[in-house]
């Protein structure tokens, strides 16, 4: 594969460290729309008018996607001659006036886009958005910023030594890898582990909003600022499910098997067989293997699943944490079918 450059999340706990680090980023950063003519794929990245720049491993991705080939297989499989010949033939399927918009740091290509991608910069964002009074923690990265804040007037208290935290999870790329996304996040306070709620029902408001050519930018984060203050929980009724959760198995839950797989697919099954309460060993012949476990508590999968999401990335990480929000909706969806009897719920 062509060499990519690949770089890490950084982590912050406090808001003004944060805060200066993207203020900083900002200083280095440029964008150009540039014309397919002008654009060549080499060994060493990409050539744009003439001068070659190295390229960031998202850059790749989204210069992949946009000629809608195959990701997975050209950043893991195909040889570097292979990629260069293929993403050059595909840029000559379009007219030579067709436009790509190429985002820099410094001499480095961190991200390209659709010409019409609208987008803020970090740093006016951070501006808008009401994070400062319960910031807990902060990432960066060419992926984007994911900010979580927890309010520690809104907890859960599901049983004894074991709290949640409630507050928002805030994501958004400045070079189209994801929109603005707002959704509640849980904390748990005995091992410091999150999980993200996605779906939107009666118990949780979230949001999503792109920046179009059809707004104007003040009003777009006038709009941003007040869907975030809009996020809401009912922690009285989320606290309910949590204890439902802590007393019915895994296996109530309707395609459970499936969505464990998912779990075991994203982490590998290397990682996920070694924790040895979500699996349990059976003989199959003079062969030993491991099958899922759908025994254990709804509870204790998702705090076992918040567990292994810390194993993975930061764009990983959090779809992992998405996922382990959704055991909670997939309660929900349990307690209101009748899957699941309790008499807690009013």
């Amino acid at each position: 594969m062509i060499p990519l450059i690949e770089t890490s999340p950084v982590v912050f706990g406090s808001h003004k460290s944060f805060k200066n680090f993207v203020l900083e980023q900002e200083k280095s950063k440029t964008e150009s729309e540039v014309e397919f003519k002008d654009l060549t794929v080499t060994e060493n990245g990409l050539k744009v008018e003439g001068k070659e720049h190295p390229v960031r491993d998202l850059a790749m991705r989204q210069l992949l996607k946009t000629f809608q080939m195959p990701i997975r297989f050209y950043m893991d499989k195909s040889p570097t001659d292979m990629t260069i010949r293929d993403i050059n033939r595909m840029k000559d399927e379009y007219t030579d006036d067709s436009v790509l918009k190429i985002f820099f740091q410094g001499n480095e290509i961190r991200g390209v886009a659709d010409p019409n991608f609208r987008h803020v910069g970090y740093a006016e964002l951070l501006k808008k958005i009401p994070i400062m009074q319960n910031f807990k923690t902060a990432n960066y990265s060419d992926w984007g910023i994911r900010i979580t804040t927890a309010d520690p007037a809104d907890l859960i208290k599901v049983k004894k030594d074991d709290i949640v935290e409630v507050g928002t999870d805030l994501v958004y790329s400045d070079t189209g890898w994801s929109v603005f996304v707002g959704r509640p996040f849980f904390n748990r306070l005995a091992c410091m582990n999150g999980m993200v709620v996605r779906e939107a029902t009666d118990l949780i408001s979230s949001f999503r909003t792109r920046f179009t050519h059809h707004m104007e930018k003040t009003e777009w984060l006038k709009a941003v600022r007040k869907s975030c203050k809009e996020i809401t929980v009912d922690s009285k009724k989320m606290a309910t499910i949590f204890k439902v959760m802590k007393d019915e198995p895994l296996e109530k839950l309707d395609s459970s098997d499936n969505f464990m797989r998912r779990v075991r697919t994203m982490v590998t099954a290397e990682v996920f067989n070694s924790d040895k309460e979500l699996v349990k060993k059976i003989r199959d012949g003079e062969k030993e293997k491991c099958v899922l476990n759908l025994g254990v508590s709804i509870y204790f999968a998702l705090a076992q699943i918040t567990v292994l999401a810390k194993t993975l990335a930061f764009v990983e990480r959090r779809r992992l944490e998405t996922m382990a929000g959704g055991l909670v909706m997939m309660t929900l969806k349990a307690i209101k079918q009748g899957r699941i009897k309790t008499k807690l719920w009013r």
